[in-house]
């Protein structure tokens, strides 16, 4: 099963995520890029990234791991440590 989300988020309206409950896995673009560090400077990186945090925890998906478009796969653990990075601000 594959299920297609909308995120709201600052980079795109209408940006779809692929959802797979089974494997417990999401492919994304552009919100986020596993493998790849976060510089703090990057301001609309880090809020790309708390918006897809924050859906997925909203929704109550049950993710571990995330797949990149642009980008390798990292535990659902590297996107919270980003999104953190948004309160810090």
């Amino acid at each position: 099963t594959i299920e297609l989300r909308e995120v709201a988020n600052p980079h795109a309206s209408g940006m779809l995520v692929a959802y797979l409950p089974a494997e417990k896995m999401l492919f994304v673009s552009d919100l986020f890029t596993p493998g790849t560090p976060v510089d703090p400077a990057n301001r609309n990186g880090i809020e790309n990234a708390a918006a897809l945090y924050s859906a997925l925890t909203g929704s109550k998906v049950a993710v571990d791991r995330i797949v990149g478009g642009h980008g390798e796969t990292a535990p659902v653990a590297d996107l919270a440590k980003v999104a953190a990075m948004k309160q810090g601000s």
